[in-house]
């Protein structure tokens, strides 16, 4: 079974950067990006701008200039890490794009929610202290 996700965007700059941050592999489109020029200009085409892969899911992301963003409450993105270290290396690279939008339920202990440059959450999420 294969999962994929569409995510539309209004801003690509921004949500390349983002997941970028994130650890997404690229799988087409980034060499558009080298011009970062092109993508504040693009016009919207119904096919998928970028295309990237993380933890086995692929995720196809389109220029939608005229979605409605803010907080998006009714879907959480779970990212998984194999260490805590790697979840505060991710949130740095995201601090230092400029990108640190945090969700109203973060906490920096043990909660690590933050929203995209579309408003969906991500939630961050490190090994269990509770495993045996």
């Amino acid at each position: 079974m294969q999962s994929k996700f569409l995510i539309l965007t209004t801003d690509l700059k921004k949500l390349w950067l983002f997941y970028s941050a994130l650890g997404i592999r690229w799988l087409c489109g980034e060499s558009e990006i080298k011009d970062m020029s092109s993508l504040e200009t693009k016009a919207p085409m119904g096919l998928p701008d970028l295309n990237g892969e993380i933890g086995g899911v692929e995720f196809f992301f389109c220029l939608e200039p005229n979605i409605k963003t803010g907080p998006i409450n009714d879907t959480i993105l779970l990212l998984y890490f194999d260490s805590e270290s790697a979840v505060a290396a991710t949130l740095t690279r995201i601090k230092e794009a400029g990108l640190f939008v945090p969700h109203q339920d973060f906490n920096a202990e043990y909660l690590f929610r933050i929203l995209d440059p579309d408003g969906r959450i991500i939630q961050l999420v490190g090994p269990s202290p509770f495993r045996w």
